[in-house]
């Protein structure tokens, strides 16, 4: 992405070339040949590049480059609701990347509007595959309730207007679900006081007073893909944050799985509890698990966020440097 534009096109073109080469030896290999399978691949051959040509262009966008007029040429070979492809990932990632970049050139034109609000607005405007709206929305609807620069009526604007769009009352509820959590234990409130079990099966009082340094409490996913992630990321925040005390709660697992993940996993045996109920904490929500960040008066520094999300180390950072300032001599 940091290449001139014309040397980037280069590259960009040849990587087509020489995957329609590839794809002449193979069909001269065949006598069957149909025009299903053609547009197919052609899609596998041409979508990917597309996608990276949006993701150059938003690349230079965002460090004031200016783009040639004929640029953006290849998109009159696109038509971004075509049924077609409506399940072929090749083409929704590219539709994904052209949604970005439009939104990030809004953006650039006026700074005053909110990246994860405008990607919404880009999707129901541009996007008539009902299908494939209702996907994007879901994303698009998750990040803007992660994202800390977001007002709480933007947020509530686009649960709305998905659980408007959906048909699927599964997902619907999740949504609404995460917009109940995002009701509760708002950024400058104190932490509740909560039950729970260590690792030798006491029972644990957990509150705000008892909170004496800067804190993170985080909650385990359900999936166990996300799991082991999640177990990577909060060693990767404990190194780069040895003055943050992270906290793990679980509220899904059985004792003994519970036990031999922490082990297997290598986390902090003292770190790590069970909630005890979840019915009185109407905070608590594992479909997207939340990350409290709390500061050493047990004051809650942020709103509905996610340990993996790229913008939490800059809350950690900012929590650090005010902490810097007060201590400083």
């Amino acid at each position: 992405y940091s290449l001139p534009e014309n040397n980037f096109i280069k590259k960009a073109d040849s990587l087509i070339n020489i995957k329609l080469v590839a794809y002449k030896h193979f069909k001269e290999s065949y006598t069957e040949k149909t025009t299903d399978f053609d547009l197919l691949v052609s899609a596998a051959i041409y979508y990917p590049i597309y996608s990276q040509k949006e993701k150059f262009a938003k690349h230079c966008i965002n460090r004031d480059k200016q783009l040639s007029n004929s640029f953006y040429d290849f998109r009159s070979k696109i038509n971004i609701n075509d049924f077609k492809y409506n399940n072929f990932y090749a083409f929704k990632n590219y539709v994904k990347s052209f949604i970005l970049n439009k939104s990030h050139q809004i953006l650039k034109k006026d700074s005053t509007k909110i990246l994860s609000v405008v990607i919404i607005d880009e999707i129901n405007s541009n996007i008539r595959n009902k299908n494939l709206k209702i996907e994007m929305l879901e994303n698009a609807t998750i990040n803007c309730i992660l994202d800390e620069d977001c007002p709480y009526t933007e947020k509530q604007k686009a649960i709305d207007l998905y659980c408007l769009k959906s048909t699927n009352k599964y997902k619907v509820e999740k949504i609404r679900n995460i917009a109940k959590s995002m009701k509760t234990l708002r950024k400058d409130s104190l932490f509740p006081k909560i039950k729970l079990i260590d690792f030798f099966g006491k029972e644990q009082i957990l509150s705000s007073d008892q909170i004496e340094k800067n804190t993170v409490i985080y909650f385990w996913p359900k999936e166990h893909n996300r799991i082991k992630f999640m177990s990577k990321r909060i060693h990767f925040l404990q190194k780069k944050y040895p003055t943050i005390n992270f906290i793990g709660i679980d509220g899904q697992l059985d004792i003994y799985n519970w036990k031999s993940f922490i082990k297997s996993n290598n986390l902090q045996v003292k770190n790590q509890f069970q909630l005890v109920d979840k019915t009185p904490n109407k905070w608590f929500n594992n479909s997207i698990p939340r990350a409290i960040i709390i500061n050493n008066t047990g004051v809650i520094q942020n709103e509905f966020s996610f340990i993996a999300q790229h913008s939490f180390e800059k809350l950690l950072d900012r929590l650090d440097y005010i902490d810097n300032l007060h201590y400083s001599p």
